[in-house]
């Protein structure tokens, strides 16, 4: 057997369930060694290019064909589905909460299958959703859907897969310029609504265009709405209305590989949201890839996972898809984040997905109940957290002493039953990594992929507990570097022992690479190559054992008037995790020779600041304005930028402090991503009055 084959076959055998009882029960040497054969990827022989590295695969892979489908009878979401529900019809499918909000109710895979042929075949009995020859001459059936997260959601998304029709989601925050422009876009003629978007609907802004027909998913609409709704030549239905129509089965649509199941609007951080194209192969794609990570998804037990993430984003519509491909349970948040915790509680998910802004919050709260701690107590905390942060670093994640005097009361913010954790959208602190799997007593993953590679495209192995990096390409894909010499980012480079170290611009090829944007054949081709490689846009370099690093963003730089190039978004990752600070925007501008900065501050963060400045005040927009605070945030930001390697001109020199979030401000996509050229706009008297203080 060869060393990747052991050590990949060791990586699996290992369960990250093992607790040792006994602080001594830790082997560390035999862990060391564990450690030690983890490979992540490995390069194919003679495939290195000039200007790029070679083509690195995962370690099963480098001397076989890449995996496309599990197998061949499952080759598209209809498969996916429908296959999970003949397997366990009587599983635990979709759940939501009881009117008492006392527990979940639960639809089983065979009732939600049916469903989902009932809504299926009314869709075609009414005729809601007739197949038109679009763009490109592909023949496509378009069916919209504008709500929060809920059963009915993914009823209609399978229902869409065994009837070979295409999803356009629409997020629930979108502003009303955004919702015309998506239906208009797709042409979408049917528009599945939850009662309380509706309204949104009418706005003067909203251009309707070719729409005929709302659904709505409740069961009573406001007088106002239906006379709105009449006044626009749109008919309305209701859920059950479809479900009526859809007594009469029609059999399944023979759907195949390259048909596009959804639209998925990306984030246009720089001008029109763009129509991710996203077909059956590319959401089959990652199953096969499973087996080779230690997510263990495949296992007989099933597993419940909580969705509030919004299901028009990518990453979590292929988690659920791909939840559900192994018979798992999904359960629905209640549409309030405020009652995330509660829902959690009610839950008790195995599985937790979420993005860097939710676990920083919680890496707050927690970590603030426990600094609250005195005395004895205080001791004990503090010994428990280092022996955890101790056995963690070795793989292990549970401790039965410190669990039950300390760690299980914490680890219950997530339910209490939570065995892994899952982090996507944008680098997370690897501070704020430990400390969330030390005091949930299970692992974190920090993976990396991107709407235009389906989501997920790298992850790490649960077992591993080093951080600062996103893991290896999943099975069934590969990936390369291309050199960014105008970044000084090459494929030669070298760190600073003199050990390769390539870096460059990460490109992915393989079954979850999307179709391309709909209608944009230009921006098609500046995504993907004429040899199929995806380019992402991100800065990557690759560590001895094939995992990937992001480093910094290839996309969003600036120039300053020195010759400097800044790459905002590397500054901004580590300017967030400051104190009393929630979000940030870094601007430079091409006629200066410094950046500088907005911060959406924390009030907690910016009053316990206050406090030990001795200010009584309780105002938050005049603390804001206080600068004597702005001069101890913008320091203590240029400390951590230090820390993290920052250089000097990268730093911001000066900082203005806003109360208003980036989206309350209309400059942050829906993905949470920040929009700079309205950014820009909304703070440009700000930015102009940091530059005058030279």
């Amino acid at each position: 057997m060869s060393e990747h084959s052991y050590g990949l076959t060791y990586l699996l055998l290992v369960s990250y369930k093992f607790s040792p009882n006994e602080e001594s029960s830790c082997p560390a040497k035999s862990n060391i060694f564990y450690m030690s054969k983890i490979v992540y990827a490995q390069p194919l022989p003679n495939s290195k290019t000039q200007g790029n590295t070679e083509v690195y695969r995962h370690p099963e892979f480098v001397n076989k064909q890449l995996p496309v489908t599990i197998d061949e009878q499952t080759k598209t979401v209809q498969d996916m589905f429908v296959n999970s529900a003949k397997k366990s019809p009587n599983a635990k499918c979709l759940g939501t909460v009881n009117k008492q909000g006392t527990g979940y109710e639960w639809k089983t895979y065979q009732e939600v299958l049916d469903l989902s042929e009932r809504i299926g075949s009314g869709i075609i009995n009414l005729n809601l959703a007739p197949e038109r020859t679009e763009w490109n001459n592909m023949n496509l059936r378009m069916v919209g859907i504008y709500s929060k997260n809920r059963e009915e959601w993914m009823v209609l998304d399978y229902a869409n897969a065994l009837y070979r029709a295409t999803m356009v989601p629409l997020y629930d925050t979108l502003g009303p310029d955004t919702i015309g422009y998506v239906i208009g876009h797709a042409n979408i003629e049917v528009l599945f609504i939850e009662k309380k978007a509706i309204k949104n609907l009418w706005n003067k802004k909203t251009e309707l265009h070719n729409l005929k027909y709302l659904v709505c998913l409740d069961q009573d609409i406001d007088e106002d709405d239906i006379k709105q709704a009449e006044e626009r030549g749109l008919k309305i239905h209701y859920w059950n209305d479809v479900l009526e129509a859809g007594k009469e089965k029609k059999p399944y649509a023979k759907v195949v590989p390259k048909d596009i199941h959804t639209f998925s609007y990306t984030s246009g951080t720089t001008g029109a949201p763009k129509a991710a194209m996203i077909t059956h192969q590319n959401f089959a794609g990652l199953p096969p890839a499973e087996p080779y990570t230690t997510l263990n998804l495949s296992s007989n037990q099933q597993q419940t996972y909580l969705s509030y993430l919004p299901l028009p984003h990518i990453f979590e519509r292929l988690v659920i898809i791909a939840l559900q491909n192994y018979g798992h349970a999904i359960a629905f948040f209640r549409g309030d984040v405020q009652k995330v915790k509660e829902d959690l509680a009610l839950a008790k998910p195995d599985i937790f997905v979420s993005v860097p802004r939710i676990y920083n919050k919680f890496y707050d709260k927690i970590k603030e109940k426990l600094d609250e701690a005195k005395g004895c107590s205080k001791l004990m905390v503090k010994r428990g957290y280092n022996s955890k942060a101790f056995y963690r670093d070795q793989g292990y994640y549970e401790h039965k002493l410190w669990d039950k005097l300390i760690f299980n009361k914490t680890k219950n913010v997530l339910g209490g039953k939570a065995r892994v954790m899952v982090s996507g959208s944008a680098p997370l602190s690897p501070e704020v990594i430990k400390f969330m799997s030390i005091t949930m007593c299970c692992p974190f993953l920090q993976g990396y992929g991107q709407t235009e590679s389906t989501g997920a495209t790298f992850v790490p192995y649960s077992h591993d507990p080093s951080v600062g990096h996103v893991g290896g390409i999943i099975a069934s894909m590969e990936f390369k570097l291309e050199s960014v010499p105008e970044m000084e980012y090459t494929a030669e480079d070298k760190d600073e022992n003199g050990n390769p170290f390539p870096r460059g611009e990460v490109c992915v090829r393989g079954a979850c690479v999307f179709g391309g944007y709909y209608k944009d054949e230009e921006k098609t081709k500046e995504a993907i190559d004429k040899d199929g490689w995806l380019h992402t846009g991100d800065i990557g370099g690759i560590l001895p054992n094939g995992a990937l690093k992001i480093i910094d963003r290839k996309k969003n730089i600036f120039k300053l008037s020195q010759g400097e190039y800044v790459s905002p978004e590397k500054v901004e990752n580590i300017y967030v995790r400051t104190r009393g600070v929630q979000e940030v925007f870094v601007h430079g501008d091409s006629l200066e020779n410094f950046c500088v900065a907005i911060a959406v501050v924390d009030p907690e963060g910016i009053k316990q600041i206050a406090k030990e400045l001795k200010i009584e005040s309780d105002d938050l927009n005049q603390l804001c304005k206080n600068e004597e605070i702005k001069k101890i945030v913008l320091q203590e930001m240029t400390a951590l930028g230090k820390k993290e390697g920052l250089k000097g001109f990268e730093q911001a020199k000066k900082i203005r402090l806003d109360t208003e979030s980036f989206t309350k401000r209309g400059c942050q996509t829906n993905t949470m991503k920040l929009q700079r050229h309205k950014a820009k706009d909304v703070y440009k008297k700000e930015i102009k009055e940091m530059y005058a203080e030279k």
